[in-house]
Order: structure tokens, then sequence, then C-alpha cells
């Protein structure tokens, strides 16, 4: 897979203040939090299918999206590679592994055009946190919620059925990516079936005939620019298992 990113700290149009602030997973940070980081904040820009973080590496680096979405993917020893997360804006990935410094679990990948990132280097990150003690103890409170990310997505493809992984996937993206439209919950997140497929750990056949039933019994309907969740509570219901 291919790596090309390009590297602007200087990039006078991109705020890494602006886009550490609008960062949900960063709220327990104060201003002077974010400042701080911020200035040690470097941007990166990521084309479809560019590499950011490959599989096994050491990882030195985690990254905030602040726009365009990322994926995280994992080879099999089958072959196939899973997908087991998305990232999108105001969302991080590679926390975990990078504060560890441990080998990525999964390659991470531009699933869009145009993706911007902020990336915050592990060592300038550990000299930051040796001067400011308020600084480690809050985003210790950020960070939490991702020690389990990776573990909670292997679990999901081994304990839940097939229809309540991928209910379960498009109830994900609703709730992180959904807005109201013409009176639906539209979701503007362009997946193939493929790609459903790879994220569920199921067939491509299988996903086919689900969104099909699906589709059919107005629970979902996918489109070229996204999907429209018609029935959020039976989808919801499915996700259960």
């Amino acid at each position: 897979m291919v790596q090309h990113n390009r590297a602007a700290s200087s990039d006078s149009a991109v705020d890494p203040f602006k886009i550490l602030s609008s960062s949900q997973h960063l709220s327990p940070l104060s201003d002077a939090n974010r400042k701080s980081l911020a200035e040690i904040a470097v941007v990166r820009h990521f084309e479809t299918g560019d590499e950011i973080i490959p599989q096994a590496e050491l990882v030195d680096s985690f990254y905030v999206v602040a726009s365009g979405r990322v994926k995280m993917l994992k080879a099999m020893p089958n072959g196939r590679q899973v997908v087991l997360s998305l990232f999108g804006p105001g969302q991080l990935f590679g926390t975990v592994d990078a504060i560890g410094r441990q080998p990525s679990r999964g390659s991470l990948v531009a699933l869009t055009d145009e993706v911007l990132c902020l990336e915050i280097k592990r060592g300038p990150l550990f000299e930051l946190l040796e001067r400011h003690a308020d600084l480690a103890t809050r985003l210790l409170v950020a960070l939490t919620p991702h020690f389990a990310e990776c573990k909670n997505c292997i679990v999901e493809l081994a304990c839940l059925r097939i229809e309540a992984r991928l209910a379960r996937l498009l109830m994900k993206l609703a709730t992180s990516a959904g807005y109201e439209k013409d009176g639906e919950l539209f979701v503007p997140i362009a997946l193939s079936r493929q790609d459903l497929a790879d994220m569920t750990g199921t067939t491509i056949e299988t996903c086919i005939r689900i969104m099909s039933r699906w589709n059919k019994d107005g629970v979902v309907e996918t489109r070229g620019d996204g999907f429209t969740v018609h029935d959020p509570a039976q989808l919801g219901r499915l996700s259960a298992g």
C-alpha cells in the first residue's frame, strides 16, 4: 500500500488549536492544554489509499482527524483484511499504541480524499507531559475510552451474529455522522458492499443479501453518496443481536 503524506506544519490555513478544541474526545482538556498540544502538532494531508500507519510498525505518533475519514484494517491469518473501525472529524487514532510505542494492531489508511490530520509525536508529547502535570491527568481521562476500542471490535467480530454486527456498524456511523435530511436520518458516508463486508467480517454475498432485505423492509437504503436510515428503532433492535 502506498504511503504518501504531506507535512504542512506551517500551513497558515489550518489552526491546530481550533481542531483540538472542536474534538469532543479531547473535551477534558483545558484551553491551556490545547494550546500546548497545538504547539507540537504537525498538520498532515493524505489522499485516498495512503497508508498513515502500517500494521505491525512501531507507532511513534497519534493523530486527530480534522476532515475526511480514516479506516483501520487488520490482515487476518487467512489472508483477508477486516476493517476494524472508521475515524472521522474530531476522532483520534493510534493513541494506545503511540503512548506505549507498540506495534500497530492494524493498518490505518485514508478512506476519503483530502484527509487532514494533526500528528502528535510521542517524544514532544512526553516532554510536554513532564512540564505540565495537569495535562497528563486530563489527557489520560480523554484517552481512557480508546484503551478498549480495538478489543471491543474484535469481541464483536467473534461473538455477534452477522446481522447484528452490520446493524451495529450502521448505527455507529449514523450516531457519529448522521443528520436529518428530508425528514429522515442520512449518513453521508459512501461504503460499497465490499466495504461493509470487510468491516463486519463476512462475505460480500451475505452483505448484499442482508442489505437488500433491509432495503425491501424499509430499514436502510443505500445510495451513491451515503445511506438513509428509514427505521432507526428497528435497526437498533437488530443491532442487539
